[in-house]
């Protein structure tokens, strides 16, 4: 049993606030998926035919490009989707160097690591 400077009471208080934003955090969430299903639904179509794809695909698709039909995982490596330009995507070019792109994600550590 850990040492700790307040009541049951304030505790459960803690414990709703939590819950609170969890849920609503879970909420936004939710809501941001599903006004977005139909992109999500065209990317995982085009990850289940070709495995991965290029960054410059993958924004083309976010911004709503549709994936061509009917061509085989080979014949559809490049896209024929329309040009994305910095001012659109907001993130830059081929060009960027490293240090214009954003941090990998760093692996969660279990509770205990840190």
């Amino acid at each position: 049993h850990e040492d700790r400077n307040y009541s049951e009471e304030v505790a459960a208080q803690i414990d709703q606030e939590v819950r609170s934003i969890m849920d609503e955090c879970y909420n936004v969430a939710k809501a941001i998926l599903l006004e977005n299903r139909e992109m999500l639904d065209e990317i995982a179509k085009v990850l289940l035919e070709r495995e991965s794809i290029e960054r410059e695909q993958f924004l083309k698709l976010m911004q709503g490009a549709k994936a061509p039909a009917g061509r085989s995982p080979r014949e559809s490596q490049k896209m024929d989707l329309p040009e994305t330009t910095p001012d659109e995507d907001g993130i830059g070019t081929d060009d960027d160097t490293q240090t214009n792109r954003r941090p990998p994600l760093r692996p969660r550590l279990e509770p205990g690591m840190a």
